[in-house]
């Protein structure tokens, strides 16, 4: 009994010890008696006599990475940045075939009624699941076909096949 006693106390006494040295380096790192000196700049505003003389060349008739088609620039820009040329009269690239831009459709599967034998298409349209049948209507989307492991969807005069 003596000895559990004897070994809690010097426990507490470790214990105290550490805490004790953690605390004086923490104190040991802020040093209250020294002061701090602020400089103030003065910053002009005058960007007068400031003019842009460099001129470079900007060749963009590379296909875009992150689309699959089209969006192609067909003349390079020519980029000069002399005060001689404002900025909104500089050319602009002439651009072809602006892409299509599909709201995202996720097929899920079917389910098949055993009685009447309907088919009832789960779809996701922009992370919102539906419920269609087909010829059914969804905004502007509409089901055209449906297969074991794809639909067609129509949008805008447009078709696109969604694989599950």
């Amino acid at each position: 009994m003596i000895k559990k006693n004897m070994l809690q106390y010097l426990l507490v006494i470790v214990v105290l010890l550490i805490w004790g040295r953690v605390i004086l380096k923490l104190f040991k790192n802020f040093k209250f008696g020294d002061t701090v000196v602020v400089k103030q700049l003065q910053l002009n505003d005058n960007f007068d006599d400031y003019t842009l003389t460099d001129t470079f060349h900007l060749s963009a008739n590379y296909p875009d990475p992150f689309l699959s088609e089209g969006l192609r620039v067909t003349k390079p820009v020519v980029v000069s940045s002399s005060s001689s040329m404002p900025l909104n009269n500089q050319p602009k690239p002439i651009l072809e075939n602006k892409p299509v831009v599909w709201p995202s459709i996720a097929y899920k599967g079917i389910i098949k009624s055993l009685a009447s034998g309907k088919q009832l298409i789960l779809i996701y349209i922009n992370d919102r699941g539906f419920k269609m049948t087909p010829g059914n209507k969804q905004g502007d989307l509409i089901l055209e076909k449906v297969y074991k492991d794809s639909i067609v969807m129509k949008w805008n005069n447009l078709k696109k096949t969604i694989k599950k």
